[in-house]
């Protein structure tokens, strides 16, 4: 097993399928670099993707207490 990280580029990551897309591969651990037309859609998205990621953190590593 490679202690690389996976990284994806994708497009229309703004909305639709590009934006579930980006979502996805973050949630699995994925670098994910995202393109899309629209620079103010590009930043809501953005949030949505960060917000993802970080919610996916909290469910792999979350501590536990005994």
């Amino acid at each position: 097993m490679s202690d690389r990280q996976k990284v994806a580029l994708v497009t229309g990551a703004s909305s639709g399928i590009g934006k579930e897309v980006a979502k996805a591969l973050v949630a699995k651990g994925w670098r994910v670099l995202a393109t899309g037309r629209d620079r103010a859609r590009m930043a809501s998205a953005e949030g949505e993707i960060a917000a993802e990621a970080q919610a996916a953190a909290s469910r792999c590593c979350a501590p536990i207490s005994l």
